[in-house]
């Protein structure tokens, strides 16, 4: 090989490089250059502005143009929002956009009356589909300068700008006047700004057709799926019934189990990234990962009004640690990625499963126990809740579990440990409060053997486990808070209660056949307002639970039963119930069913799985559906976000509220039963099964 051709080669190899790192800083794409894209002012009232839309979350907002209420008595727009709270936006679609492209968008805004209240959005500006907005202005305030910084994806050539008042999850009253709006593409991002990423992570607008055809596929697959389900566990059913008072042979209960959860967990990890979820709340959760990865542990409930964090601390540690994997992977926005988020609920969902195993172990033979731990693993709603939907309900379920079976063991600390890893995951965990409190007073009035200074020590050893528990969760999170480090906090429970002050939010329950779904709170029933109606069934059902809890019989094995019992009725009654506050009720009954060996209360659990599976079902894909209906009639969209009384969803919550007063009335006669069967037992027998367990 001669000189030339050596020279040549290396000439051709540093040109190549030199051209493969151009185009990986993006040196080979089109160049941005600046470009005043739109500018209204507003003063011509004249002049067409049909290029802006409309639209808002129910359809009731107020959209106008005045001409002498803007800047200097010149013309503006107004959205005004009287009385019903609404996430209401004038909008501009720009269909030419450059991918990875900065933009500014910019606007003058004057607010009147726009709520102060924690949790709702002032006026702001935003980019459609998004979870990024503007510094949000709320009360009265003359005219303020707004703008904003977005960059476009890799293949994003469209946005939408919103001028808007509310926000996602941030639904609020008042008028917002806007001014001046333009719309700039940049050459460069200025110093000193923050931009944040325009890809859309809520979907785009489809037709109608499309998203009720979308629906009713979802529903009649889901159809097929419960029918297989079911089958499946009628013929396990059977060969449990049959095999009962077998000796068996072959393989242990253990081994058996630790393979059906194996496949299970297999299995849910395949349904975490191909079948439907709710785009809102995974995208949502991503978002708060990215923003915990960017921020830090210490400075992230700084933002947490900007990014819509209403969650406690716990769950947010895991979102941490996925959104340093996922930037530093670069799968974020993958199905990798969303599997991850789904990891810690799928795997929940196999410990419960191991402890139903321990639990039904010694009362049942291998095959009911392998049936037990299958109506959980293969239960419909516990699929959908975490390996679909993406949801944290099953990290509650266990951690409420542990909290009634240390009850059961008489450790009351622990229980207190579990109750603060319960509430500091969700808010829902204070439901299991009232059994840890009865179960402290049960100890305290009937253990006459035990000194009472013992007794009252638990009460002090629970509450100090539960407060220590509770500050090393949240104190990472509070150091750089303002004020002392724990008062925060108590904003972010305030802020989830009040944050949907309806009577039932989705929930097919009580409220919810009296029509007040999506309903003020404060609109009266019974010459009540449903809000202090729902608190004082709050107060009855946890009044029958501690009568019941105080003064039963075989109080350990009531436990199960009465915990879940007043979880599940609270969520048909009290007000500001969401469709999934139910759910660590499944398990509970669940083991409730294998104390004691009832096929009614069996059939309740079977009911109320299969009732609620097509409640959050119905309520997964209309949130999923209703994401992308932002530019379709509003006719279609409230169908998916205010779901009206219909004959299908009326007998959902009918089955949903006859069966939490079916576990009231199943409760009461059972705590005073010595025979909690009524000759309705599922197996025979309980000697036979000891000596088939391992």
């Amino acid at each position: 090989m001669n000189r030339k051709t050596i020279i040549c080669i290396v000439v051709c190899a540093v040109l190549a490089v030199a051209v493969s790192v151009g185009l990986i800083l993006g040196f080979g794409g089109e160049k941005a250059e600046y470009l005043n894209i739109v500018e209204y002012d507003f003063n011509d009232s004249l002049k067409d502005y049909t290029s802006l839309g409309t639209s808002s979350y129910s359809g009731k907002a107020q959209f106008s143009y005045s001409e002498t209420e803007g800047i200097d008595g010149s013309g503006c727009i107004v959205i005004s929002i009287p009385s019903d709270k609404e996430d209401a936006r004038f909008t501009y679609e720009y269909d030419k956009a450059l991918e990875k492209t900065y933009y500014r968008m910019s606007v003058w805004v004057k607010t009147v009356g726009v709520g102060e209240e924690s949790g709702g959005v002032g006026a702001n500006l935003s980019v459609l589909n998004t979870f990024e907005r503007s510094k949000d202005y709320k009360g009265d305030n003359d005219w303020t300068y707004i703008e904003y910084y977005g960059k476009t994806a890799e293949a994003q050539t469209s946005f939408t700008v919103c001028m808007r008042l509310g926000f996602y999850s941030g639904i609020n009253t008042g008028t917002v006047y806007f001014d001046d709006f333009q719309l700039e593409q940049l050459d460069k991002l200025p110093e000193g700004v923050q931009c944040t990423s325009m890809e859309s992570t809520l979907g785009g607008a489809n037709s109608s057709v499309k998203s009720n055809s979308r629906h009713e596929d979802t529903m009649l697959t889901a159809t097929i799926m419960l029918i297989v389900l079911f089958a499946y566990l009628a013929v396990a059913y059977r060969y449990a019934k049959i095999k009962e008072n077998a000796i068996e042979s072959g393989v242990s209960v253990r081994f058996a189990v630790i393979n059906l959860i194996l496949i299970a967990f297999v299995l849910r990890l395949i349904m975490s990234v191909t079948m439907p979820q709710c785009d809102i709340d995974v995208n949502l959760f991503q978002h708060w990962a990215n923003t915990a990865a960017d921020k830090g542990i210490f400075d992230f409930y700084s933002f947490a009004e900007e990014i819509s964090l209403d969650y406690p601390p716990l769950f947010m540690y895991h979102l941490y640690f996925i959104g340093i994997i996922g930037k530093t992977l670069g799968i974020t926005q993958t199905a990798a990625y969303d599997m991850l988020l789904k990891l810690p609920s799928l795997i929940a969902d196999c410990v419960i499963a191991y402890l139903i195993y321990k639990i039904a172990g010694k009362k049942m033979s291998k095959n009911w126990t392998l049936f037990v731990v299958a109506i959980w693993l293969f239960n419909p709603m516990v699929l959908l809740d975490s390996a679909c939907w993406g949801q944290v309900d099953s990290i509650l379920a266990l951690a409420i579990l542990f909290a009634a079976y240390f009850i059961e063991k008489e450790n009351y600390t622990l229980s207190a440990v579990a109750v603060a890893f319960a509430i500091t995951l969700k808010p829902q965990g204070i439901f299991f409060v009232p059994i840890l409190g009865y179960a402290l007073l049960r100890q305290l009035i009937h253990e006459k053997e035990t000194p009472v200074a013992k007794r009252l020590l638990r009460f002090v050893y629970s509450i100090a486990a539960f407060a220590i528990t509770s500050i090393l969760i949240i104190l990472p999170f509070g150091i750089k808070m303002e004020g002392n480090l724990f008062s925060w906090i108590f904003g972010v429970y305030t802020n989830t209660a009040g944050g949907y002050s309806y009577a039932t939010v989705n929930s097919f329950n009580f409220p919810y056949l009296l029509g007040l779904n999506w309903v003020d709170d404060s609109t009266k029933v019974f010459g009540l307002p449903y809000f202090w109606l729902g608190m004082i069934l709050i107060v009855v059902i946890c009044l029958i639970t501690g009568a019941l809890y105080l003064f039963g019989k075989k109080h350990k094995v009531n436990i199960y039963l009465l915990a879940g019992m007043c979880i599940y009725a609270v969520t048909q009654f009290a007000p500001r119930m969401h469709e999934r506050y139910f759910y660590p009720a499944i398990v509970l009954i669940l083991i409730a069913v294998i104390y004691s060996n009832n096929k009614v209360l069996l059939g309740v659990f079977g009911l109320l799985s299969v009732s609620n599976f097509y409640t959050v079902l119905e309520v997964m894909t209309g949130l999923s559906i209703g994401a992308e209906l932002i530019d379709t009639d509003y006719a279609t969209a409230a169908y998916y976000y205010w779901p009206p009384l219909n004959p299908e969803r009326t007998t959902m919550a009918v089955v949903n509220v006859v069966c939490a007063v079916a576990l009231i009335v199943i409760a009461c006669i059972m705590v005073f039963s010595d025979d909690k069967t009524f000759g309705m037992k599922i197996w025979e027998g309980e000697k036979a099964c000891e000596e088939n367990n391992d």
